[in-house]
């Protein structure tokens, strides 16, 4: 069974085998050494070729920095907050102190959430803006000149505990805290509480359980496996 989490224009995000800790990366362009059927992570991800070219390669690199961000103890959950483009055909670029070449990219994390951007094109400085407030630009340089910007808000979030139980009576659990319901054989659901928390209760059919944590947490992403075993990855997020 496959699911589309995501339609773009040139990509299609999807996620298969759910439970199975890989990804494959399927595709009739291989841009940045990518290689066909390539394992790196947990998603599947399908590039769909079409004439916007250059988006399915910009939109490759987000999804390739992404998973490179999740694999971290401190991993990044962002938001798209807009897309733009610039040109810069006779120099380099400067971005953040860094330059850059035609056929390049990068990705830029900004002290405090913006709603502008300054660079340089050689020594003529230039600026980027959008209607949002974001923390995070990921660009790529074309060789033509052409600068794609995508836009982001990002919130980080630092794993500090992991911890486990049981339910094997019940198939799924319920926690009256977010009126949520998790059934079994799900992977990594996230639960968001209402703010910094030790603890948790919740039920397993009619059993009133808890589950408890030491440092103070707003976040959990919860794996519940089909004999019963539940992992609580608790999370603090900022």
């Amino acid at each position: 069974m496959v699911t589309y989490i995501e339609k773009r224009p040139g990509i299609n995000i999807v996620e298969e085998n759910v439970g199975k800790k890989d990804i494959a990366i399927s595709s009739s362009l291989y841009p940045f050494n990518l290689q066909p059927r390539q394992r790196v992570s947990r998603l599947t991800i399908e590039i769909i070729m079409n004439m916007e070219l250059c988006s399915t390669l910009a939109t490759v690199i987000v999804v390739m920095l992404y998973i490179s961000s999740c694999t971290s103890p401190a991993s990044a959950v962002c938001t798209h907050v807009a897309d733009t483009t610039d040109r810069c055909r006779n120099a380099n670029l400067l971005v953040n102190q860094k330059w850059y070449s035609k056929g390049s990219y990068g990705q830029i994390d900004l002290p405090h959430p913006n709603k502008e951007i300054y660079w340089y094109c050689g020594s003529s400085r230039e600026r980027t803006g959008w209607g949002e407030m974001a923390n995070r630009l990921i660009f790529s340089f074309k060789t033509d000149g052409t600068i794609y910007w995508w836009i982001y808000k990002c919130r980080s979030c630092t794993t500090v505990d992991t911890t486990y139980d049981r339910c094997r009576s019940a198939s799924y659990i319920h926690l009256p805290i977010t009126n949520q319901n998790i059934y079994k054989n799900a992977f990594k659901q996230v639960v968001k509480l209402p703010g910094l928390m030790n603890s948790l209760q919740w039920w397993c059919g009619h059993d009133d359980e808890r589950t408890a944590w030491d440092e103070p947490a707003n976040e959990l992403s919860v794996r519940f496996f089909s004999d019963g075993k539940i992992e609580w990855e608790v999370k603090r997020c900022n």
